[in-house]
């Protein structure tokens, strides 16, 4: 009897998990031949490639650079970094990472590099701060993070360094103030007097500074008003200085390399960018 019941138990338990199974497979598992409709899908190739980990087909002009040393009295330095498409589909270039913002490709994402050719892309680097640096870009290939990279060395010198050298536009008012001091290559301050002569374009004043504070220190006023009437007149395409963007209201000035003159031969211009926001 007890061998019988045990058997009964067992046939039991077996339809049971069966069943259990039969439900499963109906609502809640998959079964071999399911497809996960989060994965690439066949017709998508350039994101299938990706996903199982393919180098992508976009082969940059270079890995690494070394733009040696840049300074405030020049101003940015752009190079270009070229772009080509070894596959044999278009490869769009949706955007891009930078670890400082002095480092900036000239354009927006969203371009496409047809089979075969080369798209130049034009990175601008602006020094701040001093010493040696090294930035690097990744790129967004088809919506993905796994694009190319290229790493960008340099050192930034210069012999009278603006402090901010990116002024953006104050929250409050028009006016913001740039101080400037006589510099050594790597940042430390020199006691030696020079003289702000004024500013290309005119948009800013030039103050003095007490002989109490010491020598080797300079400032401007930055007036942002002046600017926005500046940029008016010009015009795009006017002065070169400015940079240009499109938003939804219109198309607004975006940047404006500012160029502080003195007299020291040594750094006869000083440049700061200037950002509308």
């Amino acid at each position: 009897m007890a061998s019988r019941r045990t058997n009964n138990t067992l046939l039991v338990l077996a339809a049971l998990a069966l069943a259990a199974a039969g439900l499963y497979q109906q609502f809640g598992g998959t079964s071999g031949d399911d497809s996960d409709d989060r994965s690439p899908r066949a017709g998508n190739s350039a994101a299938a490639a990706r996903a199982k980990n393919e180098p992508s087909k976009l082969r940059l002009s270079t890995e690494r650079i070394d733009l040696g040393t840049i300074s405030h009295c020049e101003g940015a330095r752009t190079f270009e970094l070229l772009m080509t498409n070894d596959g044999t589909e278009p490869i769009t270039v949706s955007g891009w990472r930078a670890t400082c913002s002095c480092v900036s490709p000239n354009g927006k994402g969203g371009f496409a590099v047809l089979p075969g050719e080369t798209t130049a892309l034009p990175i601008r680097v602006e020094p701040q701060g001093a010493g040696g640096k090294s930035q690097r870009i990744d790129f967004r290939i088809d919506g993905s993070i796994g694009g190319p990279r290229v790493r960008i060395d340099y050192v930034v010198a210069s012999v009278i360094r603006p402090r901010p050298s990116v002024v953006m536009r104050p929250t409050k008012g028009t006016l913001a103030i740039v101080d400037l001091e006589r510099s050594a290559p790597d940042g430390a301050f020199i006691e030696e007097a020079f003289l702000i002569l004024g500013t290309v374009p005119q948009v800013a004043k030039v103050f003095d500074v007490p002989p109490s504070m010491g020598l080797g220190l300079g400032g401007i006023e930055i007036d942002f008003a002046a600017i926005d009437a500046l940029a008016k007149l010009e015009g795009v395409g006017g002065d070169p200085a400015f940079e240009w963007e499109t938003t939804a209201s219109g198309v607004r000035w975006k940047s404006l390399d500012l160029v502080v003159r003195t007299d020291l031969p040594a750094c006869s211009e000083v440049h700061v960018t200037i950002k509308n926001g």
